[in-house]
């Protein structure tokens, strides 16, 4: 057995029989599946050969550990490795090269993401893994691509039941400063197919224009569980005192357990209300309400009942553990920042280097770091009946 071939032994044994979250998986035993990460990309542009090769002949196999040593693989010397797997093997594969790609150095690797993106003949899911690379990581020009892909896909969607093109090109152009996707999104929620809705409602958590707060509110009302489960989490991140009375209804009157649950969470991170999720906190939380939402600026943006700030936040991030991931994934919207690649990485420091020096405005709304203005918010018509 050659150096790479243990190196990949030992990162498929990180990976265990069961994935990451399996019996021996990276799961239960991060730090041995981030060892076999760095090992393999410290063997450089031979081993990353290596763990193509082996990812495209396990198709049947997901491989987190092999897949992010792909997603690490950014440097010049890799470029042209990964530049013959770009429509290789199974679709998490795919979407790991792309991911590289984008934030590989030079133009040769982002302009490959992007014509592939642009691509027509290629296959819809491949199109829709490269608008989801460029998240985060367009250059000077990428946005033309993005609208033409956009404006392509409102014309003529590949795939109305599941409009995953669409969506991530959206928000991919969010992430750029530009929420004219946003008008894209909007007429979405018609769509008799309910996971075309809540595909377009999650991503209403990076993409707002004035008009997302009355689509989030139809969206709370929506017949399908699936979309209403999926608003919840864009509501919340408005953070205006309407944005707390919506939650607050639907805590009350969803009648779906999980809505209920995670809305009454949401409303109390709003109002700094630490609330279980449990139906018997919410008088405690109608009575601490009525004494609050007065006090609240209707145009700001509120966390833990005040203002939100990023060294507030940076605070419940580093002390309540149980709220790490869920202010992980809130900080990167926020800032730009992956701080729940960062955290998994390198610890609470790795991740808190991430977001040092971003700049934050308190009590606004952001969105990849950029500030966004306080749309209104309007109620939603009457919740669905209870089955």
């Amino acid at each position: 057995m050659t150096a790479y071939e243990q190196l990949i032994q030992e990162a498929l044994a990180a990976e265990g029989p069961g994935g990451p979250g399996g019996p021996g998986g990276s799961g239960d035993d991060p730090a041995r599946a981030e060892r076999a990460v760095r090992d393999l990309l410290a063997a450089g542009p031979e081993a990353l050969r290596r763990v193509l090769a082996t990812a495209v002949e396990r198709p049947d196999r997901h491989h987190p550990v092999l897949y992010e040593v792909i997603r690490r693989s950014t440097t010049p010397e890799a470029v042209p490795v990964l530049l013959t797997h770009t429509g290789a093997g199974p679709a998490a594969l795919a979407a790991s090269v792309l991911y590289a790609l984008a934030r590989s150095g030079g133009d040769e690797g982002p302009d490959r993401v992007e014509a592939t993106l642009a691509d027509r003949t290629a296959p819809p899911t491949t199109r829709a893994a490269a608008a989801e690379a460029l998240q985060g990581a367009a250059r000077t020009g990428t946005d033309e691509t993005l609208r033409a892909v956009l404006a392509e896909q409102r014309r003529e969607p590949v795939d109305p039941e599941w409009p995953l093109l669409l969506v991530n090109t959206a928000i991919a152009l969010a992430t750029t400063g530009d929420h004219s996707g946003a008008a894209a999104l909007h007429p979405l929620l018609a769509s008799p197919h309910e996971a075309a809705r809540a595909l377009a409602v999650g991503a209403y958590r990076l993409v707002l224009d004035e008009d997302s707060p009355h689509a989030l509110a139809r969206a709370l009302a929506d017949p399908g569980a699936e979309v209403r489960r999926a608003a919840v989490d864009p509501v919340f991140l408005i953070g205006s005192p309407a944005a707390a009375g919506l939650l607050l209804r639907s805590a009350h009157e969803d009648p779906d357990d999980e809505v209920r649950f995670n809305a009454l969470v949401r409303f109390g991170n709003i109002a700094g209300l630490w609330l279980s999720g449990d139906a018997e906190e919410l008088p405690f939380a109608d009575e601490r309400w009525s004494e609050l939402r007065e006090t609240l600026d209707p145009a700001v943006c509120h966390r833990f009942g005040v203002p939100v700030t990023l060294t507030d936040l940076v605070e419940e991030f580093t002390d309540e553990e149980r709220l790490r991931p869920s202010i992980a994934a809130e900080l990167r919207i926020l800032t730009g920042a992956d701080v729940p690649a960062a955290y998994a990485r390198g610890g609470i420091e790795a991740a808190l280097r991430t977001v040092r020096d971003v700049p934050f405005t308190p009590g606004r709304i952001h969105k990849w770091g950029l500030t966004r203005p306080m749309p209104p918010l309007l109620p939603p018509p009457p919740l669905p009946p209870s089955p």
